[in-house]
């Protein structure tokens, strides 16, 4: 029976959990971060899930879901709670939880996309096969990218629904898809928000950084992965951090 950990320290929510779950998984209570911390870094490796609250007695549970999203392999993490704003489920895609779900739901759909998350999280793979697209790389066994600028290799952290919908992306280069084809072929086919699509589309965003791809939005059709542009002279300064500037030279001037 696969183990659920779970930060909640309302009696109510905890009730509320413990009959959406109880019959297939094996659930344990904390209500508080430094319990839930105690528990979880005792042994990182039992846990299938971790679902948690974020206004706790003692802090933000924020803090605790950055904090095993660190980890290099961690199970997914799904967050319950009556904050709903689009920029509060934004900060919690940015310290790494897999799903965000509001208050007051129902408790099927809790079971449904916690099936999702242990699907989608870290799983045991013998597979060693990469996919690289011009400097970017997904590797498929670890659940990693990485893309070389200026001859360094550099890491993307990325969650485990991240690097799918990054893989997804990179497998269809140049062709937008649709909030619901990522939907479908990533979260699953339950009810599922499409607007947290959006924010963790917008954190590859931030990651992808100085890759050489970056990711455009077409109303119409969707998102996609896009080469980006080589700078003209008189911008690559700002790309490469060159010491100096680069000048045109005067159109008059003789050697």
């Amino acid at each position: 029976m696969k183990k659920i950990l779970v930060l909640e320290d309302s009696i109510e929510s905890q009730n509320l959990i413990h009959r959406a779950l109880y019959s297939r998984y094996d659930i344990q209570f904390t209500n508080d971060i430094k319990s839930a911390s105690q528990v979880f870094f005792t042994n990182t490796k039992i846990w299938d899930a971790i679902i948690l609250d974020r206004y706790l007695p003692d802090g933000d549970g924020l803090m605790l879901c950055s904090e095993i999203c660190k980890l290099s392999s961690h199970p997914p993490v799904l967050i319950i709670t009556a904050k709903n704003s689009i920029e509060e489920k934004i900060d919690g895609f940015a310290a790494g939880a897999d799903d965000y779900i509001t208050k007051p739901y129902d408790p099927r759909e809790l079971k449904a996309r916690l099936q999702v998350a242990i699907r989608n999280g870290p799983q045991e793979s013998k597979s060693q096969n990469t996919l690289t697209a011009d400097g970017l790389t997904l590797d498929l066994e670890t659940q990693s990218a990485y893309f070389n600028f200026l001859s360094e290799t550099e890491t993307i952290s990325l969650t485990p629904i991240e690097f799918k919908i990054l893989l997804l992306l990179t497998k269809n280069i140049g062709n937008a898809i649709s909030r619901s084809r990522f939907i479908s072929s990533i979260v699953g086919k339950f009810h599922y928000n499409s607007r947290n699509i959006d924010a963790h589309i917008c954190n590859i965003r931030k990651k992808l950084g100085k890759s050489p791809f970056h990711i455009r939005y077409d109303k119409a059709k969707g998102y996609k992965l896009v080469k980006k542009k080589t700078p003209r002279n008189e911008n690559l300064e700002s790309v490469i951090q060159l010491p100096f500037s680069i000048k045109e030279p005067p159109k008059n001037a003789t050697h």
